[in-house]
């Protein structure tokens, strides 16, 4: 199976900017952004970590992907059909030790051990009600 399976939405390819990294994504209030720089979304300066959400209707396949730069320690985490309301949805979290887990609304669902790094790639996919995680 192929993956991502849908066009990308943004690529970050434009001046340095944010947070947020455009008028299509919002920061939560009281949260660190995410930011354009050198053409890559990077964590605001001076910050372990940032939460920044793309503002789209929900659609039958929601698809959420990156390729990390750089990455050695903390965590990564993509989440798809996430209710800002209720801040309840798909999360898939990459950890530097190399455990990888699906999450909803923070209950653990399934995991792995998988290799971790600089250049790690990390996807999500909620199709219908089928839930499939990335990694490579």
């Amino acid at each position: 199976m192929t993956f991502p399976n849908t066009p990308i939405l943004d690529d970050f390819t434009r001046a340095n900017t944010g947070p947020p990294p455009s008028s299509s994504w919002v920061t939560l209030p009281g949260s660190n952004g995410l930011r354009v720089l050198s053409n890559q979304c990077v964590v605001e300066s001076g910050q372990s970590e940032g939460q920044s959400y793309y503002i789209t209707p929900m659609t039958t396949i929601c698809e959420a992907y990156l390729t990390a730069a750089t990455f050695t320690t903390g965590s990564i985490s993509l989440s798809v059909r996430f209710n800002l309301d209720t801040e309840i949805g798909y999360e898939a979290l990459l950890v530097d030790n190399g455990n990888l887990g699906l999450y909803v609304g923070g209950i653990l669902l399934a995991s792995t051990t998988v290799s971790t790094g600089s250049g790690a790639s990390l996807g999500i996919s909620a199709n219908g009600s089928v839930i499939t995680v990335w990694h490579k």
